[in-house]
């Protein structure tokens, strides 16, 4: 009977394995005939000035979506079990430096080590010695150094000693410096700087993008 619940279980977790890690497809940007080069997916993707087409970026242009894995290790620019152009929904631990680090996806679940550098989305709990650098947050980034959003639809409390910056953010920034273009909540730090939005801001210096600041207290408007 004991054999037979640690087989039944081996292969339920094989399974759930087997089904959470998909079939391999890559990645395409939008609008591409041809997928990248293996291993490749451009960085020109955090630029975009218009809103991404989520239908668009997070599927192949067979309709497939983006392969998935559980758990992944990245050490470096290696990672493992999988390379770029996969997502995790679990945990991720990164051994690397910042521009240096292998770069999935996304990561939905929690990500902690090093480097926490994703191409597409990070989602839950970032908590990296460096750095936590993604196109759009959502949750929970605490870094050593800084964190950056690049995307516009951004909902996070990100922390960090150096700077927090973002494109658009709905949520909170603590730091030395704190950068949004567009926010909705409340940054607290020595130098904060909001171009438009609706928040607060608490800090020696606030620039709200008016042409002229505030100390202590600065509207977001």
């Amino acid at each position: 009977m004991k054999r037979i619940a640690i087989a039944g279980t081996i292969a339920v977790l094989f399974a759930v394995t087997t089904f959470a890690q998909g079939h391999g497809r890559k990645v395409f940007k939008p609008g591409e005939s041809t997928g990248p080069e293996p291993g490749r997916v451009e960085r020109g993707q955090y630029d975009r000035s218009e809103r991404i087409d989520r239908d668009d970026y997070d599927r192949t242009p067979g309709g497939g979506h983006i392969s998935m894995t559980p758990v992944a290790l990245t050490l470096f620019d290696w990672g493992m079990p999988y390379g770029r152009n996969w997502a995790i929904c679990g945990l991720r631990v990164n051994i690397g430096f910042p521009g240096v680090s292998h770069q999935y996806e996304s990561v939905y679940g929690v990500d902690i080590g090093f480097s926490g550098e994703t191409f597409g989305e990070s989602g839950g709990i970032m908590a990296n010695v460096f750095n936590n650098t993604a196109r759009d947050m959502y949750g929970v980034a605490v870094a050593g150094l800084w964190n950056r959003a690049l995307g516009k639809d951004s909902v996070a409390l990100q922390v960090a000693p150096i700077f927090n910056s973002a494109e658009g953010l709905d949520g909170v920034q603590i730091g030395l410096v704190n950068m949004a273009h567009e926010l909705h909540g409340v940054q607290i730090g020595v130098y904060n700087r909001a171009v438009y939005g609706g928040g607060v801001q608490i800090g020696l210096w606030n620039d709200s993008g008016s042409g002229t600041g505030s100390p202590v207290i600065g509207i977001v408007y």
